[in-house]
């Protein structure tokens, strides 16, 4: 009885037709030509981001130039009564500019920030902040693909 419950829950799973939302194969443009210039590691998550998007063969509809600039700011948001800092705040901002055919169809500038405590040790602080910059350029990638799949309809 087990093995039937085991092997229906497997069938049932394998063909619900799941994917994800924000998966590139389903926005109906291509990037012709992906200029990122930023600091490596929001470069590095750009332009994994985007390369999924950049001269698809197979696919038809818009071709895009994108140009993306991408700069981050740590700061000190909060110290203990001893001066030293015990909150920091981290700001991704990326300004992108959308071309077809040299024409400028969309120009924006993404921006967002989070706040996480100090750690005991620089090097886990410092592994900890490049963490969260790729999960904040991520977001960003996430909302610059729907704004051009807005432009785009």
């Amino acid at each position: 009885m087990k093995k039937l419950i085991y092997i229906i829950t497997f069938l049932i799973l394998t063909s619900c037709g799941f994917q994800p939302i924000n998966n590139a194969l389903n926005y109906n443009f291509i990037f012709k030509e992906v200029e990122i210039s930023a600091e490596p590691i929001i470069k590095k998550e750009l332009k994994k981001f985007f390369s999924k998007q950049q001269n698809v063969s197979n696919k038809s509809g818009s071709i895009y130039e994108i140009l993306i600039n991408g700069s981050s700011d740590r700061s000190i948001s909060a110290k203990n009564s001893s001066g030293i800092a015990t909150i920091y705040k981290t700001t991704i901002s990326i300004n992108v500019i959308l071309k077809s055919n040299e024409k400028e169809i969309l120009k924006k500038n993404y921006l967002k920030e989070i706040q996480y405590n100090d750690q005991s040790s620089k090097f886990e602080l410092k592994q900890y902040e490049n963490i969260l910059k790729k999960d904040l350029v991520r977001e960003i990638s996430i909302d610059i693909l729907n704004d051009i799949a807005t432009t785009n309809d």
